[in-house]
């Protein structure tokens, strides 16, 4: 476990790869183990945010960049190889990596603005901030959700705490098997299957759907990026 970069304000701590595997797996297990309907509630839920957040992704990102950063924020479009895509809008900030928590208690009940989760748990589940009104300009833990207003799907990157590469997650709105099995075609994602899963298998029913906030891809890659220590890319 790597202690650089703790913090008292928000649980958990910046990973090295070893920690990963283990947040990966209990994360896919809870994803797993929800039912129907509460899976078709928040693909719709986010739909919603999607609608609603119309032309807003800028800010949106922007400005959880600036809740972050410590005295850099960048934003460019950026050349990309991502099959259907050739262009992707970067928003980076030079604050503290995305931290994660390998224990974290997935049916512990949380009030709102009472506990904070660690980054990673409330980048991945809708209405989760880990930030506070007093200190951020932003905490509903809906804006990111902004992205996919832009396009299908977003990337986002972090560093490790010590190792030089950095390490990331792809989010997909919807996400099916078919998706999936495309996305398996990509170097970096097959990277991220082997290192954090012991399974390639699709966990998804034929035709059956699921929110950004649940499944995504992840995996280690080399990336110089903007000399930053967090990176948000949709594809545009």
């Amino acid at each position: 476990m790597s202690e650089q970069h703790a913090t008292h304000q928000v649980p958990g701590f910046v990973p090295e790869p070893d920690d990963l595997r283990a947040v990966f797996q209990r994360h896919y297990e809870n994803a797993a183990a929800m039912s129907g309907d509460d899976a078709y509630r928040d693909l719709q839920t986010e739909e919603s945010i999607r609608r609603q957040y119309t032309a807003r992704v800028l800010f949106e990102l922007l400005q959880n960049a600036l809740d972050r950063a410590e005295s850099k924020v960048a934003v460019e479009i950026r050349d990309v190889d991502w099959g259907s895509a050739e262009q992707a809008l970067v928003v980076a900030n030079d604050g503290v990596p995305i931290r994660v928590d390998p224990e974290y208690d997935y049916s512990t009940h949380r009030k709102f603005g009472e506990e904070r989760r660690p980054d990673f748990n409330a980048l991945c589940t809708l209405h989760v901030s880990n930030k506070r009104p007093e200190e951020s300009v932003g905490n509903k833990g809906v804006g990111f959700r902004s992205v996919f207003w832009l396009n299908d799907f977003a990337r986002v990157w972090s560093r490790f705490s010590e190792s030089p590469e950095w390490w990331g997650m792809e989010m997909h709105l919807p996400l099916d098997q078919d998706t999936w099995q495309q996305r398996l075609d990509y170097r970096e994602v097959q990277k991220g299957h082997s290192e954090f899963l012991d399974s390639t298998t699709c966990p998804l029913g034929e035709g059956e759907q699921r929110a950004a906030s649940i499944f995504h891809f992840r995996y280690v890659h080399q990336h110089h990026q903007l000399l930053t220590t967090l990176q948000i890319l949709v594809r545009l």
